[in-house]
């Protein structure tokens, strides 16, 4: 897959409060280039992630998918 390709695939992580905050496009089917929207994530613009790096991103600053959005418990709804 390549930069022209990958772009069609292009995705963003978000905030819980529906902020987009980072970018992913995907270069190949294990490398991802993601972008510092906010600045607030890493120094500089982007960021070459593996998948797996990218998850473990995802997961340790809560960041979601824009069809996850909403669908996180709060300690209200309990």
């Amino acid at each position: 897959m390549g930069l022209i390709e990958g772009s069609k695939n292009k995705y963003y992580l978000y905030r819980d409060n529906d902020e987009k905050v980072v970018s992913v496009l995907p270069l190949s089917p294990n490398v991802n280039n993601v972008g510092n929207l906010t600045g607030a994530y890493f120094s500089g613009v982007d960021k070459n992630m593996t998948n797996d790096e990218l998850l473990n991103f995802k997961a340790v600053h809560n960041l979601y998918y824009e069809q996850e959005l909403g669908s996180q418990l709060t300690l209200f709804d309990i």
